[in-house]
């Protein structure tokens, strides 16, 4: 168990940075094949730690909730293979598999969160006039947005009580969004441009240096002063990025400002209220080039 504990926390925080005491409760329920239900607004990771547990587990399925969603999509359906004799034929949904992550749990209508009840509690499902057994190890991982969010729908208390426990994933502002961009992106170039290859990496990013983690948290505190924060770090992670495969593909060796610049607006625009947009982006772009020195 302390290898696989510490291969998952070297996964994990690749990408996420998580407090390690976080990770460490994660895996405990995994151990213990107890339910875990994830909370917090979009972005903040919480998709990601249980697909990398997945990847790792191996017998895997995600399904995506929304309000079209129904018991079917989740527990699978009878189809007809043949017509003389009839004859049905049970496909089984993704809950038949060992390790499941429902995701946005909430955004699913009362009676599909429903077909997860005996699942979770009996690791059984009723088809017809048949109970269908699930894996012996059957663990399930249900990530959920705020109840503020447009299209989201209470958890009843039956359902909340067959999660053994509950994490918490806030929105990163301030340091520790400053402190989880230098995690992801602050090291060394993950591309050589020595060796090129013959075609170019799609995850190679270029360094950030500290002068850029100065920029961002001016563009942060303008957004706070504008009330149009966005809900997420994900804006400021593509923009980074998308400013790094930019400067890239213009020839550039170092993250380039103009790049930057010029992915501002396509990052940040459709994640600006449609009444605040023109005066945030104009803000933004005043923000960026007093920053840089209008370079």
């Amino acid at each position: 168990m302390k290898a696989f504990r510490e291969n998952f926390h070297n996964r994990v925080l690749r990408e996420l940075h998580l407090d390690p005491a976080v990770i460490d409760l994660f895996l405990a329920a995994f151990w213990c094949r107890r339910h875990v239900l994830l909370e917090g607004p979009p972005g903040t990771g919480k998709s990601s730690i249980a697909k990398v547990l997945g990847d790792m587990d191996g017998d895997f399925s995600r399904v995506q909730m929304n309000s079209d969603t129904t018991p079917s999509d989740i527990i699978g359906s009878e189809v007809l293979v043949s017509t003389q004799p009839v004859e049905l034929e049970f496909r089984q949904g993704p809950i038949f598999h060992r390790f499941v992550m429902v995701d946005e749990i909430n955004r699913a209508v009362p009676r599909t969160q429903s077909a997860l009840l005996e699942a979770m509690e009996e690791r059984l499902v009723e088809v017809g006039d048949r109970s269908l057994e699930l894996p012996e190890d059957f663990f399930l991982v249900a990530t959920q947005n705020p109840y503020d969010f447009d299209g989201t729908f209470l958890l009843p208390k039956s359902q909340l009580d067959r999660f053994a426990i509950s994490l918490e994933f806030p929105l990163l502002q301030g340091q520790q969004l400053e402190d989880c961009l230098q995690f992801i992106y602050g090291n060394e170039a993950t591309n050589s441009t020595s060796e090129p290859p013959e075609a170019p990496s799609p995850h190679g990013h270029l360094r950030v240096g500290e002068d850029w983690f100065r920029v961002i948290r001016d563009l942060q505190s303008t957004l706070d002063k504008e009330g149009n924060q966005p809900q997420s770090i994900r804006a400021f992670k593509v923009w980074l990025e998308l400013g790094s495969a930019l400067s890239q593909i213009r020839g550039e060796e170092h993250l380039s400002s103009a790049a930057l610049g010029d992915m501002l607006e396509p990052v940040f625009r459709h994640r600006i209220a449609i009444e605040r947009r023109s005066s945030t982006l104009e803000s933004l772009r005043k923000s960026f080039d007093s920053s840089t020195g209008g370079r």
